[in-house]
């Protein structure tokens, strides 16, 4: 099986304009109209930014990775060859990483989408025989991170999120539940340690929140399947366990204060690609992959 590798996302412009002429010339009106629709439904999407205009909107750093990312967003679902597709879903995952960390309002709708779209690209990789690995790299992509400027208290919630995910697919794993291995619990414990370091860094007197036991009620009576607390849906736990991690550190994220700095800017766009590849792994191992189940 071929590598899909990572220099192979980076043409999306060529992507997009090689779309058929009929794509072109709709993909406008339909990003205008898709985009009002999206905002104005408040359970599905993030409301549109008080005060900015269409125009002034674009003219912003955010306006430019939403734009961009909803450019690719229609190009991955384009009538288009599947190949095509994949590249634009890469691109996609990567442009609403860029509006997470850019949009003070948008890193759970920005978060979300890139999971949809790493989960879309991992699907069209298989149907043509290659892999998408670029989604979920080991430790959350922190091994090459030598500092991260975020709020102590929203590291501390993504550390315990990461760890006790990590304790609750070692239990699952040990129990043959489906799709849980020692390998993702112990990616996970491996991230929560790298992320407590990051902070650490930051806060010499910082107190490790991680714990020796999590409570394991829900899954000793729930090893294969559970209802999801935020939707009331029957999911397969090993998904739940992910979409809970992933929402526990899209909280922590929206909780804290951040100025858009270069330098935040660059930790939120950590973060969020981190919460994104537990999404995805979610909706790959069975969550729903609607907006109504997502956006809550």
């Amino acid at each position: 099986m071929q590598t899909l590798p990572t220099s192979t996302v980076l043409g999306e412009r060529q992507l997009i304009r090689a779309i058929p002429s009929k794509h072109r010339m709709t993909r406008r009106l339909a990003s205008v109209l898709a985009i009002g629709l999206l905002l104005s439904l408040s359970a599905c999407a993030t409301p549109r930014l008080e005060g900015r205009t269409e125009a002034g909107l674009l003219a912003t750093a955010c306006g430019q990775a939403y734009q961009q990312a909803r450019d690719a967003q229609h190009a991955m679902t384009a009538k288009v060859p599947r190949m095509m597709r994949l590249f634009a879903a890469a691109a996609a995952s990567r442009h609403w990483i860029d509006a997470a960390a850019t949009c003070p309002q948008r890193f759970d709708e920005g978060t979300i989408r890139a999971a949809q779209a790493m989960q879309l690209a991992s699907a069209l990789a298989s149907s043509v025989g290659t892999s998408y690995i670029t989604w979920d790299p080991p430790r959350g992509g922190l091994d090459a991170v030598t500092s991260l400027n975020a709020d102590i208290r929203a590291l501390q919630a993504v550390v315990i999120a990461e760890d006790r995910a990590g304790f609750a697919v070692e239990f699952l794993a040990a129990r043959a539940s489906p799709h849980a291995t020692l390998a993702i619990s112990d990616d996970h414990k491996a991230t929560a340690s790298r992320l407590f370091s990051l902070a650490r860094a930051s806060s010499d007197t910082l107190t490790d929140p991680r714990r020796k036991i999590y409570s394991l009620d829900r899954l000793l009576a729930n090893p294969s399947s559970m209802i999801d607390e935020s939707t009331g849906l029957e999911v397969p736990t090993m998904a739940a366990v992910e979409i809970s991690c992933a929402r526990e550190e899209i909280a922590a994220a929206d909780s804290a204060e951040f100025a858009r700095t270069p330098a935040t800017r660059s930790s939120l766009r950590i973060l969020s690609q981190l919460a994104a590849s537990r999404a995805a792994r979610a909706l790959i191992f069975g969550y729903p992959s609607f907006d109504a189940a997502l956006f809550l």
